[in-house]
This record gives structure tokens, sequence and C-alpha cells, in this order.
């Protein structure tokens, strides 16, 4: 899952989410991401999560926004509850 390929999916779904968001908030690219990789909406727990995720990658790891954004998509991807969908 560690793949180029993977990680090249991971970014384009945040390029789709933020064309959809029609925004460069991180909140709104993520109420896309999690609508389209788990069909549901994000929660206010999960979504508090990932914004401490992306601001950690970007503070830590000295990366930009899109590049925090893609690597919370490949976290997505590795969930179970992506992995498992009924």
């Amino acid at each position: 899952m560690n793949s180029p390929t993977i990680r090249s999916y991971a970014q384009s779904l945040v390029d789709r989410a933020r064309r959809e968001a029609a925004s460069h908030a991180p909140e709104k690219i993520i109420h896309s991401l999690y609508q389209h990789t788990f069909n549901r909406p994000v929660t206010k727990f999960e979504l508090t999560q990932c914004l401490t995720f992306v601001t950690h990658q970007r503070q830590q790891a000295g990366i930009s926004l899109d590049e925090a954004l893609g690597d919370l998509a490949h976290g997505l991807f590795m969930s179970n509850e992506f992995l498992y969908q009924k």
C-alpha cells in the first residue's frame, strides 16, 4: 500500500476533493475526502483528528498542505473501514 501508484491515487483524490470543495480550507477538503472514501460524512471527532494530523505533518515534516492532505488520504486508504466496506 506504500507504492507510488497508491500515493498517486491518494493525491488524485485530494485534487478531486479540492475541486469539489471549491476551497483551500482543509475542513472542506476533509469532508469531501471522507465522503468519497467512506461514502459518509466525517464526524466532528474525526475532523478534529484529521486537522491535527494535517497541522502536525505540515509543522513537523515541513510539507505543503497538499502533501499533508495526500498523507491523510493515503492513511484513509489504509484504514479498516476502507478495506472492509460492507
